[in-house]
């Protein structure tokens, strides 16, 4: 898995700078964003870009108080079919 590029964490960090965080904190918080999304984009076959902004979607609508949506289309593979 390759690193974060120099330019994206600091877009980043800027970003969790303006929501109020002090640098050290956004520094390391945009660095655990940009790797979940790195994950996401293997996990999921999606690019890394598409990942960080459903990640970063989630921040600002955690920071809104607004509650994590619950994905109702995902059913198990034992639950029937309609």
């Amino acid at each position: 898995m390759s690193e974060p590029v120099e330019e994206d964490l600091e877009t980043v960090a800027r970003l969790f700078l303006g929501m109020g965080a002090e640098q050290s904190q956004a520094e390391v918080m945009a660095k655990q964003l940009l790797k979940r999304a790195a994950q996401l984009s293997a996990e999921r076959g999606i690019s890394k870009v598409e990942a960080a902004a459903i990640l970063l979607k989630q921040v600002a609508e955690a920071r809104e108080g607004l509650a994590p949506r619950i994905n109702t289309e995902v059913k198990s593979k034992d639950s029937p079919k309609s």
